[in-house]
């Protein structure tokens, strides 16, 4: 989850697990911390026992993952844990994934599981998750409103290198330079009147406020989005 301007990640011990800027976690060894995410209008703290096999356990805020009771048996060799405002994803080291919290916003993704294989990275927003998968393809699921559906643009959701995301909203940039968007229009959901710019595209930022910012290969940059939020 790509969390810069959205949230700030600590970790009470380094020398056993990290976490980065994006919130993804990081065993370095056996033993037990606190993750703490500082979001900028709620706090949200998980603690987690990170085992050499890869095991997690958490408490916290019960209704935002707090409680893993229900999925316990299957958290065991975890390679990445992912996290949006309200649930988290685990990827496990066979590719599938395991989700819990708010079933409303990422916690439950029975709808998809047999689509969660193989899966590489998650991207979260605030209340929905993107996966993407060795083949290039892309499952979602969250609040159908903030990109949890990307049934509109799914068949375009081919050779996807890297997701980005706004609060509400997707981004996907292909391997051909190309750019899909799907979630809250108002968010930098519906790329359509730029669409024809977004060509040659290398790399995408974020304004999680609302807006996206394509960077291309001559060095010329195409936004769309909310234009308070610099989509304009």
């Amino acid at each position: 989850m790509d969390v810069t301007a959205l949230a700030s990640w600590t970790s009470s011990a380094l020398n056993i697990a990290t976490i980065n800027a994006s919130g993804l976690a990081k065993a370095l060894d056996k033993g037990m911390i606190t993750i703490t995410a500082t979001f900028l209008d709620k706090n949200a703290s998980a603690s987690l026992t990170v085992t050499a096999e890869g095991t997690v356990v958490t408490w916290g805020d019960q209704n935002d993952g707090g409680d893993s009771t229900a999925v316990q048996s299957q958290l065991f060799g975890i390679a990445k844990l992912f996290s949006n405002e309200y649930a988290f994803a685990a990827v496990k080291q066979d590719g599938s994934v395991v989700t819990w919290g708010d079933m409303n916003y990422g916690g439950d993704s029975s709808a998809v599981q047999p689509q969660l294989s193989n899966v590489d990275e998650i991207t979260g927003n605030l209340r929905a998750f993107a996966a993407m998968r060795s083949d290039g393809t892309v499952v979602t699921w969250g609040d159908l409103t903030s990109g949890g559906d990307s049934s509109s643009v799914q068949s375009q959701l081919t050779n996807v290198q890297e997701i980005v995301s706004t609060n509400y909203a997707f981004a996907a940039l292909k391997g051909d330079g190309s750019v899909v968007t799907w979630g809250n229009t108002n968010s930098g959901g519906d790329s359509s009147l730029v669409q024809s710019q977004l060509v040659n595209v290398t790399k995408i930022i974020s304004a999680k406020n609302g807006a996206f910012a394509a960077v291309k290969q001559d060095g010329t940059v195409v936004t769309w989005g909310d234009p308070i939020a610099g989509g304009g």
